[in-house]
């Protein structure tokens, strides 16, 4: 018994059968592998791996594939798309949508490949969805492993959109007008599959871009129906404490393509909004029943407020990561408690409608040697992390020795 297995032993986690967790992955050897390794621990009804690496990174991640499924006996099926080229990274949300059709539970979730999530809050998920039918999503807050002290065997994280909130109103529009306040992607949640399918089949039909499908993933749930947001568990922890900056711009979907506030130099873009406001009104139609022109009158405006609202998110965000680069005002910044920067974040959010956050910030300590989801995460990043400078796959064979 391993420490992972040893720390969910006494844990029910039978309805995770019910789910179905689908990891996209690009050129990521070891991301993927420790990925995989983590979650076969997990009796989860499936798990779908989507690669579009180019071959000789497909090689070793069929490997991996292999030795898990020996290992765990774990049910993993390993799905190959073309390298991803396209300009404004469309072909991404195709190969997420695409690996979505292959679902077959009734619950599915998506994972990034170094992403871990607390399979006990996806199970508080579940259940929820199966006592309230008119809620397609739910999810625990996100959190992001930052740095760690090996010195001081502390993990710093920080926990993601503090404006996160339930949308639980029975009108739609109601609840696009909350999510385009509160501004909170909810991709990494757990959805009911056939919700899912259908935003993913949308999104593929409309040929979205990574932009704009990434906010389309969003609003297009928040039509399908309600969401259940549970403010004091942790859905899943990234990790950023050791990804290169430079390796990051090669590898990472959000740092390939250009932004939403750079697209007004791109002609092509102004389709990618027309697209999306079509994918967009016809979800509205299909739930409501309503002609596609009355749809689109009642939306326009809050379509551009959400688009705007993005940007502006964006925009607020990168200041206040240029600040964080001041040594001075980050060295007060760090230094104040965290009960302050969190009532600093609201009073902001209140009034500029942004929450204040510095990416520099290193968030919440987390002892590695504590017995918590997140610590057993962090121990598991600090023994296998070396490997991250080679791209190497975790030794899947001798991972129980460590």
């Amino acid at each position: 018994m391993d420490f992972v297995d040893e720390f969910y032993a006494d844990k029910d986690l039978s309805l995770l059968k019910k789910l179905t967790l689908v990891i996209p992955t690009y050129n990521r050897n070891y991301y993927l592998s420790r990925c995989l390794w983590y979650h076969a621990h997990f009796p989860f009804g499936e798990i779908i791996v989507a690669d579009s690496s180019p071959e000789e990174k497909k090689v070793v991640n069929r490997e991996t594939v292999q030795k898990v499924r020996e290992m765990f006996g774990a049910n993993v099926r390993y799905l190959e798309y073309e390298p991803e080229t396209e300009k404004y990274g469309g072909d991404i949300f195709r190969k997420w949508g695409d690996a979505v059709q292959h679902v077959e539970t009734e619950y599915c979730h998506f994972c990034a490949d170094k992403d871990f999530v607390i399979p006990t809050t996806l199970i508080r998920d579940i259940i929820y969805m199966e006592e309230h039918n008119e809620y397609k999503v739910s999810s625990g807050f996100n959190a992001s492993l930052n740095s760690i002290d090996l010195d001081e065997n502390i993990g710093y994280v920080s926990k993601s959109y503090e404006s996160r909130i339930s949308l639980n109103d029975s009108n739609l529009f109601n609840r696009l007008r909350s999510n385009y306040n509160c501004m909170q992607p909810i991709i990494y949640s757990t959805y009911n599959t056939s919700v899912l399918k259908e935003i993913s089949t949308s999104i593929s039909k409309y040929k979205l871009d990574i932009r704009y499908g990434e906010i389309a993933f969003t609003i297009l749930a928040h039509i399908c129906g309600k969401f259940q947001y549970f403010p004091e568990n942790l859905e899943y922890m990234g990790d950023n404490s050791i990804m290169n900056k430079t390796r990051a711009k090669k590898e990472s979907s959000n740092s390939r393509y250009p932004s939403l506030q750079e697209y007004s130099k791109h002609k092509e873009c102004d389709a990618f909004y027309n697209n999306f406001k079509s994918s967009v009104i016809e979800m509205i139609t299909n739930v409501l029943e309503l002609d596609p022109i009355t749809v689109g009158i009642l939306i326009e405006k809050e379509l551009n407020n959400q688009i705007v609202k993005n940007i502006e998110q964006t925009n607020f965000t990168k200041l206040m990561c240029k600040f964080g680069q001041n040594k001075i005002i980050f060295g007060l910044w760090y230094r104040i408690p965290y009960s302050i920067k969190k009532f600093c974040s609201t009073i902001t959010f209140k009034i500029f409608g942004h929450e204040l956050i510095l990416s520099e910030n290193r968030g919440n300590k987390v002892s590695i040697r504590s017995s918590s989801p997140d610590a057993i995460i962090i121990n598991f990043i600090v023994k296998t992390n070396h490997l991250y400078i080679a791209d190497s796959p975790l030794q899947i064979e001798l991972m129980n020795k460590i």
